[in-house]
């Protein structure tokens, strides 16, 4: 490996450790350090991979990116950028603000991304080093947030019982969406790891339920409702998938036994007792009351949509929408009392506004296109064990591609249920870009 490639590659991998910076002496300490460091670790990767090319170190399968999801991925960006030339304010679409920082110069960051990670990550090895570093990344965003007022130079409110946890990400419900791709990195770790023992499962399987902790003591609703969607669409893959009658009664069992214990949990939600339960008392009250601040930025959206349905108002300019059809109803105590929003806080409404129905169409499709190479792949077809020891074979199958298969079913529908009343920022979209990258390489069609 030339030493170009080696230190595009070494860039590329500080890049999943971005969540973990704060910068207390900006403006704004959780979100400005994040992405000054992001596209510059892009910049410097990109650079000396294109040297590295140029002087004939690496060969680019161009075929990469004429696969269903890839493609995807290109015209979202592409549809994105777009919206940016014809926003309300194409200035503050393109280069964002400091607040936010979520524009379409980070998202033509994100595309080389994952480019990046499409060209550079070239095996499964490569792919279960980068995920390592995704699993470090989330374990300093742990540390921070049970540091943080603690520790001097650790900004943000102590971590209790009674509050919610935000790490290092400033917001706990960036950390309820962070942590669910978290967790299914963990877990892909441990069933697919290349040296799989009781030694990578015990680490492994650690990690999952520590990014679960962090994920429930956020007390995301949003995030606990994608949670919920992700267990029940793995257990249906499973139910379909399973090679054997026994193993689909089993999985059916669990599933009807889950929509139970949801039903139970719904019919005694408003009981003093799960209303007083710590962390689970939050997640008892999800209604659209209790969400009325954000159905009432909703119904502004959705005036606003109509207003510029192809193309939307532009990236970073929401607030503008917001403000020409805003809802009096934000004065009232009891709806939260917060009287402005520069976000939709939910992604299809977020994209549509910003972007158009065009752009949502684009960002939709880009799913519609996953789950096409997803079952296109010949790797999703049922496999036999043959090289597993006895242990691993108690279900009478290879049970690993199963599993694996399953998450990968399931992760998407998890994230777009999470989505429907939060939006994406940028730790979200580093984890969200790095699924899509281990997906287009893991279900991989080529096409001429």
């Amino acid at each position: 490996m030339s030493v170009y490639l080696k230190i595009s590659r070494f860039f590329l991998f500080l890049i999943p450790l971005t969540v973990f910076l704060v910068t207390p002496q900006t403006l704004f300490p959780f979100i400005v350090g994040k992405y000054s460091f992001f596209r510059l670790m892009v910049d410097v990767s990109l650079i000396f991979l294109m040297l590295a090319w140029a002087k004939g170190n690496v060969e680019i399968d161009w075929r990469t990116f004429k696969r269903p999801l890839a493609l995807g991925v290109i015209i979202w960006v592409a549809v994105f950028l777009l919206a940016t030339i014809f926003a309300y304010d194409s200035w503050a679409a393109f280069w964002g603000n400091f607040e936010r920082g979520e524009s379409g110069v980070q998202l033509l960051h994100l595309l080389i991304f994952f480019f990046l990670l499409t060209v550079l990550l070239k095996n499964k090895s490569d792919w279960e080093s980068f995920l390592k570093m995704n699993v470090l990344g989330g374990f300093l965003v742990i540390v921070y947030g049970l540091l943080a007022g603690r520790v001097a130079g650790f900004v943000g409110p102590a971590f209790s019982l009674h509050t919610r946890f935000q790490g290092s990400l400033g917001n706990p419900d960036y950390i309820g969406q962070y942590m669910l791709f978290l967790v299914f990195f963990a877990l892909y770790l441990l069933f697919e790891h290349s040296a799989f023992s009781k030694k990578t499962s015990l680490i492994y399987g650690f990690w999952a339920i520590l990014f679960f902790v962090a994920f429930t003591f956020s007390q995301t609703r949003g995030a606990f409702l994608g949670f919920t969607a992700a267990i029940l669409a793995f257990l249906i893959y499973l139910i379909f998938n399973a090679p054997k009658k026994k193993q689909k009664i089993i999985f059916t069992i669990l599933f009807l036994f889950i929509v139970i214990g949801i039903g139970v949990f719904i019919s005694f939600r408003h009981s003093p007792f799960v209303k007083n339960l710590p962390v689970v008392g939050r997640f008892a009250d999800i209604s659209l009351e209790s969400a009325r601040g954000r159905v009432l930025t909703w119904q502004s959206a959705l005036l606003a949509i109509k207003d510029r349905p192809l193309l939307g108002w532009g990236p970073e300019n929401f607030s503008v929408a917001f403000d020409k059809y805003f809802n009096p109803g934000h004065f009232d105590p009891e709806g939260g009392g917060e009287t402005w929003f520069d976000r939709a806080h939910s992604v299809i409404l977020d994209y549509a506004a910003e972007t158009g129905l065009l752009g949502l169409a684009a960002y939709l499709g880009m799913f519609v296109l996953y789950y096409v190479q997803f079952f296109q792949s010949n790797k999703i077809k049922k496999q036999q064990i043959t090289s597993y020891p006895k242990q691993n074979q108690s279900l009478g199958v290879n049970y690993k591609p199963l599993i694996t298969h399953s998450l990968f079913f399931a992760m998407p529908i998890g994230y777009l249920v999470t989505g429907a009343t939060l939006f994406d920022v940028l730790p979200m979209y580093l984890v969200l870009f790095t699924f899509l990258a281990l997906t287009n390489k893991i279900y991989s069609v080529h096409y001429n």
